[in-house]
């Protein structure tokens, strides 16, 4: 460092925050050198890392894709070449950085529900077996995640917020609304504000406050009344079908009670009715005694259906 020191001693006494600002403008040939260290500072750890672990991953990313290593000699005249090139180096470093994506994701396995948090706040309650997806990177200018089963959204205002899906894609503003993508198709229910749902066939609708639609065929979106207590009453534990077929009555039923139900019932045959998910025997009963059907419950926890 001494001789580094002879050889560009304003560079040196700025490294080490000994250097006045007013007399940066003195470092004449470093400019580049200076802004990128400079950006470093602004550099944020992605989620779920601490910094060692995300120098240790960026360095292994820089690596891979063929930076070479520098070995540092101390000889006079080789310490400013090797802060050039190792600020290069680093500028390499942060554009693999800034375009490495940074997945998040948040799970909620059967029999659970969870309530998250999105980068702008945006709460977001999952349903059992659900699933969301999404980049933190550029969140602010491009908020957007993806839904694989059941969620309820309280989006906060700000730039557009889109929930995509298999079967369909939600865009909002600021608003409460309930997504389910599940059995190939797309159910949204609007509790506040404005949303609009693309279905896959290239139909859209835009629903308000109270009102609901179910997107699975190349028809038109119908929208349909939908009051606030049926909006997302999963959130209360309670499931309310109509006409619904058995198969998937009971595919919520596993999903609740993280259970596997097997048996012969009617592929074809139709529920109408409710069950609430805090007592098995008792929402098996609610579902298979209309239907004049039976069950056992196994230690295993299976069900068995039985005519």
């Amino acid at each position: 460092m001494g001789q580094f020191q002879e050889n560009d001693p304003l560079l040196h006494q700025w490294l080490n925050h000994q250097l006045p600002p007013e007399e940066e403008g003195l470092l004449q040939g470093h400019e580049k050198t200076v802004e990128i260290i400079k950006k470093i500072d602004e550099w944020e750890v992605p989620a779920g890392m601490d910094e060692s672990d995300a120098w240790e991953a960026l360095r292994a990313r820089i690596s891979g894709g063929g930076a070479r290593v520098v070995t540092l000699n101390s000889r006079p005249g080789q310490m400013v070449w090797w802060l050039t090139s190792a600020a290069s180096l680093l500028l390499i470093g942060a554009l693999a950085w800034w375009w490495w994506p940074n997945q998040t994701s948040f799970y909620a396995p059967a029999g659970t529900m969870i309530t998250c948090y999105l980068p702008d706040s945006t709460e977001v309650i999952l349903n059992a077996d659900s699933r969301i997806e999404f980049f933190s990177n550029h969140w602010d200018s491009n908020r957007e995640v993806v839904l694989k089963g059941e969620a309820y959204f309280e989006v906060t205002p700000g730039s557009t917020f889109e929930v995509r899906s298999d079967f369909g894609t939600v865009t909002v503003v600021g608003t409460g609304f309930n997504v389910r993508a599940r059995d190939k198709s797309l159910m949204v229910a609007c509790m506040h504000g404005k949303v609009r749902v693309d279905a896959p066939n290239g139909h859209s609708t835009l629903l308000t406050a109270g009102w609901a639609v179910t997107s699975g065929s190349d028809a038109p979106l119908k929208p349909y009344s939908c009051p606030a207590n049926q909006v997302a009453p999963w959130l209360r534990g309670e499931f309310f079908f109509e006409k619904a077929p058995l198969n998937f009555v009971f595919s919520e039923v596993q999903r609740q009670f993280d259970v596997k139900i097997e048996g012969e019932w009617g592929k074809d045959r139709l529920y109408t009715g409710y069950f609430t998910n805090q007592n098995l025997p008792k929402a098996l009963e609610l579902v298979v005694e209309p239907m004049g059907l039976k069950y056992e419950l196994l230690p295993d926890n299976r069900v068995i259906i039985q005519p």
